[in-house]
């Protein structure tokens, strides 16, 4: 039985692995693909961690590769996991590279959240756990200053949210997802989460 279950564990890894790495909002200079057996023992080891990353189709993208202490560090995007009401839910990975091992360690995890809108074809990216009705305010209170601040020739794209040193960083852009303008965004005191208008922004 246990030999049963490892062949279909690794089957299953294969398979999850083998997702074809393609830039997803980077320019193709930024891409890091990475070969077959690197994306087996990436989700290999996430799997382990996060169970229902079984249920996602496998790795999307790997991109942006930095060296910082001597290590090298990559992001990995899986395609989504999950779906509800519309909301496509998929996992990040931050990982570096071990030089003694040869080996990748993806020491952090979030989940990526995709929000469809009626305004605009580009799904915005919605970093931790922000709820729906929440990430729709960040995104009107910050259109509605990012049109007094920038009166023309303004992106019209909701690019990304995520958490920012206490508050929250919408960044807007051009349909193809390129950002431009970042917009740190503030609640009032007192403030409803769900309501615009107690939503404040700054240009970052």
């Amino acid at each position: 039985m246990f030999a049963r279950s490892f062949r279909c564990f690794l089957v299953l890894t294969a398979a999850l692995a083998a997702g074809a790495v393609s830039a997803e909002n980077t320019p193709s200079d930024e891409e890091a693909p990475l070969p077959k057996h690197e994306r087996v023992q990436i989700t290999t080891d996430l799997l382990q961690q996060y169970p229902n990353l079984a249920a996602s189709p496998g790795i999307k993208s790997a991109y942006a590769p930095v060296e910082r202490d001597g290590r090298i560090g990559i992001m990995v995007y899986f395609h989504p996991h999950a779906e509800s009401h519309g909301i496509k839910a998929a996992y990040r990975a931050s990982c570096a590279w071990e030089t003694s091992d040869q080996t990748w360690s993806c020491y952090r995890m979030v989940t990526r959240r995709y929000l469809t809108l009626d305004s605009q074809d580009y799904e915005v990216r919605v970093i931790g756990d922000i709820a729906a009705d929440v990430a729709l305010a960040l995104i009107e209170g910050s259109r509605r200053d990012l049109v007094e601040l920038i009166p023309d020739d303004r992106p019209d794209t909701a690019i990304m949210i995520q958490p920012h040193a206490g508050h929250y960083a919408v960044a807007w852009g051009k349909n193809n997802g390129r950002a431009t303008v970042s917009m740190l965004v503030q609640l009032a005191d007192g403030g409803d989460p769900s309501n615009p208008d107690d939503w404040h922004s700054t240009i970052r």
